[in-house]
């Protein structure tokens, strides 16, 4: 079952989130065990506050319709079937048997990531906040949680690739992925 390289936060912004930007200013969020989340400014001078924290199991369902949606748009080269039949998987064995946190303003999920032990297994963003450095906040937490972190991503997902790479992870292998056929690299950081 595939569910670890749909990252496409940095894809180009789309026409609402050209207007957003990451300030570097960090605000403390509340009631997130401490967690320090930058503030997201938008032109019109409306402020949200981004919070990650981990999730709860009430969560699932909006996580798993997140890395449906995207999985579907990041992954062309691979049928829609094979997204579809894994939704359950994902709902009831992946996403559960993971370490998930997640991006909110407060109000909604826009995005979130996987870990297994030092095993990046997924990094989603909603597609309308792709572009508005969501996937960095999310790749940056994880980075901060571990010395070393592992994944896959298919060839075909050059952004992904690329993404990646600026963030530090270094190829160190490829291979075939048996469910979908597609080729794909392994990729390492550590500190």
């Amino acid at each position: 079952m595939r569910w670890c390289t749909s990252h496409n936060s940095e894809y180009p912004a789309t026409a609402t989130s050209a207007s957003a930007q990451i300030d570097s200013r960090w605000s403390p969020t509340s009631g997130t065990r401490g967690t320090l989340c930058p503030i997201l400014f938008v032109k019109r001078n409306y402020m949200k506050h981004i919070e990650i924290n981990e999730i709860s199991e009430k969560d699932i369902p909006e996580i798993v319709d997140i890395w449906y949606e995207v999985s579907l748009q990041a992954h062309g080269f691979v049928s829609s079937d094979y997204w579809k039949k894994n939704k359950d998987q994902m709902s009831n064995k992946y996403i559960p048997m993971s370490e998930t946190y997640q991006v909110t303003d407060g109000e909604n999920i826009l995005g979130f990531i996987s870990l297994i032990e030092d095993y990046l297994a997924a990094i989603f963003v909603k597609s309308e906040f792709q572009g508005r450095g969501i996937g960095s906040l999310l790749l940056n937490h994880a980075m901060s949680l571990r010395n070393k972190l592992q994944l896959k991503v298919f060839c075909k997902n050059k952004k992904s690739v690329e993404f990646y790479k600026s963030k530090g992870f270094s190829v160190i292998s490829e291979s075939k992925d048996n469910d979908t056929g597609e080729d794909e690299l392994v990729m390492q950081w550590h500190k």
